[in-house]
């Protein structure tokens, strides 16, 4: 069931690996600067599902069952939903302390959560063998129209609220404050991780149209983006963020 690798799976089975490494480092490191924070352990907890997301994309690139391979990415994207609602809900309580977990609020977190089991079941994902592969085969992904505009809305439109909250904080909080500058790299981060998941996915859609070499390229940068994406939010964090600094600085 494990094919030879090829250059192509070399390289996401390497870039990831390590990806999902730094990822487990940073979701440490922020659950240690305060393990008290609910904001800290939401986004510690989102950096294992980042971590468990690139896991499974190191590992489907070296399958050859395509039955497998459709399973393991349609759980991909139900992970990056789950991380981006706990991103959401670390910027929500850092903006809003406990009261935003009791709002109407979270009737957003319900709505992802129906869309990312819906991505589970909804057609649209086809796994084929690469027509230049290694014995035994390589399996490429594509996405139908419906199944990208599924998989992308909920996911932005919670990045984009999220983003809203960190700069609701930084907004409001002094120019001099180092809290200000934490919000700053953690909302820049977030719009960067956006970016970074838009381009790894687009050759899903757009497997047939564009030359291989542009796709890996679309692939490469997006890992440095969630890379650098990851270390912005990192960055951001190790400013001991709470409610009391918060409320101190307002």
């Amino acid at each position: 069931m494990i094919a030879a690798f090829s250059s192509r799976q070399l390289f996401i089975v390497v870039t990831f690996s390590i990806a999902a490494i730094f990822e487990i480092f940073c979701s440490f490191m922020v659950l240690k600067r305060d393990p008290h924070y609910q904001g800290n352990r939401f986004t510690s907890i989102a950096y294992l599902g980042l971590t468990i997301g690139l896991i499974i994309s190191a590992m489907y690139v070296i399958i050859t069952d395509r039955g497998l391979v459709e399973i393991l990415q349609r759980f991909i994207n139900l992970f990056n939903i789950i991380t981006v609602i706990l991103l959401f809900l670390s910027a929500m309580y850092i903006s809003e302390g406990d009261e935003s977990l009791r709002s109407y609020r979270m009737i957003i977190i319900v709505v992802d959560l129906f869309f990312g089991l819906l991505l589970i079941v909804l057609p649209g994902v086809t796994v084929f063998p690469k027509d230049i592969a290694v014995p035994e085969g390589e399996q490429l992904i594509e996405w139908s129209t419906p199944y990208f505009i599924g998989a992308i809305v909920p996911l932005y439109l919670t990045l984009c609220l999220t983003c809203y909250y960190y700069g609701k904080v930084w907004r409001d909080i002094p120019s001099e404050s180092p809290i200000k500058r934490a919000c700053f790299l953690i909302m820049i981060g977030t719009a960067i991780l956006g970016l970074g998941h838009f381009l790894l996915v687009i050759p899903l859609v757009f497997r047939r149209a564009i030359d291989e070499i542009i796709l890996l390229g679309f692939t490469s940068i997006g890992s440095v983006g969630i890379l650098i994406s990851s270390l912005l939010i990192f960055l951001g964090y190790r400013t001991r963020i709470s409610e009391m600094s918060i409320l101190s600085e307002v």
